[in-house]
């Protein structure tokens, strides 16, 4: 990632690294796996569209578009699917 990378999400508008990391990153601990579905990119630019499977068996689809600046990742935006219900916390 970037010195600048900026993430952005419905719950997250425009957040820097530090932020990311601290908001966003443990949810990984909570991810069983992340299948790619289809994966477009061109130039420094690339839309990721993949099903993540949590460590209690919820599914849910998102989209990311990323930005590339000097090899490094320089922006995320992430655009929610459908959640399975009301109850499901990330």
């Amino acid at each position: 990632m970037s010195d600048d990378f900026r993430f952005s999400s419905p719950d997250d508008p425009d957040i820097d690294k530090a932020a990311y990391f601290t908001k966003c990153w443990p949810f990984s601990e909570k991810a069983k796996f992340y299948k790619i579905e289809k994966l477009i990119e061109e130039d420094d630019e690339a839309f990721v569209l993949y099903e993540c499977e949590t460590n209690t068996g919820i599914k849910f689809k998102n989209t990311e578009f990323f930005k590339m600046k000097a090899n490094k990742i320089n922006k995320v935006e992430v655009y929610y699917g459908s959640l399975p219900n009301n109850d499901f916390e990330p």
